[in-house]
Formats: C-alpha cells, sequence, structure tokens
C-alpha cells in the first residue's frame, strides 16, 4: 500500500492537471453547449459493453499519451469532461437534477479515476519515452517504472471494470 502511495505522490501533478483539463471540459459542455438536449437512454446497457468502451477511450489515452506525450490525452478528457457538461446542461434545462445523482454520480468518480489513470500513465511513460530519446535521461530503474506501469495499468482497468458495474446496475436516469 506504501508503494500505491508513493506512486500517486509522484504522479499526482499530472493528475492534477488532467482533472483540471476535464473539469473545463465540464465547464465548456455546461456553458457553450450546442444543439438540442440529451436525450436520456431507459434501456440497461450492458455492462461488457460499457466496461469495452471505457477500455478503448483508457488505450486511446494510454497510447497516444505515449506517442504525443500527452496531447492526446488531453483533448480525450477535455471532450469528455464536455460531454460530461453537456449532460448536466441537459438535465438542468428539463429540470430532472436528480438524474445527477442517480445516473451520473453512482459512477462518475470511479470512472474518472480510471480514465484520469490511463491518461497520466500515458503522459508519463511518453514523456519518459521523450527524454530518453533526447538523451536526457541516463539512468532509469526500468524495472521499477515497468512494475509501477502495470500496478497503474491493474488499478486503471479495475476502476473502469467497477465503473461500468455500477454504470450497468446501481446508476439509472
Amino acid at each position: 500500500m506504501t508503494r500505491l502511495i508513493n506512486i500517486f505522490k509522484r504522479w499526482k501533478n499530472v493528475y492534477i492537471l488532467f482533472i483540471v483539463v476535464f473539469f473545463a471540459g465540464v465547464f465548456g459542455g455546461i456553458f457553450f453547449r450546442k444543439g438540442g438536449l440529451v436525450q436520456s437512454n431507459s434501456d440497461s446497457v450492458y455492462y461488457g459493453s460499457i466496461f469495452l468502451n471505457n477500455l478503448d477511450v483508457g488505450l486511446l489515452c494510454l497510447i497516444g499519451g505515449l506517442f504525443t506525450c500527452g496531447a492526446i490525452p488531453i483533448f480525450v478528457m477535455c471532450m469528455n469532461g464536455y460531454v460530461v457538461g453537456n449532460t448536466i446542461n441537459s438535465l438542468m434545462i428539463k429540470g430532472n437534477i436528480e438524474s445527477l445523482f442517480t445516473g451520473l454520480l453512482p459512477h462518475f468518480f470511479i470512472e474518472l479515476f480510471g480514465l484520469l489513470s490511463f491518461s497520466v500513465l500515458g503522459t508519463f511513460t511518453g514523456v519518459i519515452f521523450l527524454r530518453f530519446l533526447q538523451g536526457e535521461i541516463r539512468k532509469v530503474n526500468y524495472i521499477k517504472m515497468i512494475r509501477e506501469g502495470f500496478i497503474m495499468l491493474f488499478i486503471a482497468t479495475s476502476f473502469l471494470f467497477l465503473g461500468a458495474i455500477i454504470e450497468d446496475f446501481v446508476s439509472w436516469i
């Protein structure tokens, strides 16, 4: 557990960056929304489909972060926040605020943490890779870095899976 806390302490600034980017997208979605109202889907969506969709987004952030040093994860997290902001705006216009608590909040923070972790991991590996290519990093404990990366990958995937289960069985609009 101490190792995990140390990992989060070491990467906290990148987490903070992505949290700020996500909530900037949320505010953009609330205040600069275009188009009609978001339609609620009363049909339950299978948690496997939700998980695979979120895993696709997470892998895009992971791989995109590796090759762009964080540009793709920043864009994805901002757009994800924008969609959440659009949803919040639409529910506010319809006067259906309780759906935020029954439909969004039960799984929101768990799923967000999973996507943030994928984004941070992709960005972190991208920056390390870039510094390696530039010759700035001479001595790195690659075993430790790979171990920490796999721990974060497992945690991020677990949070996305848990978020999908909660979204399917607990969240409703």
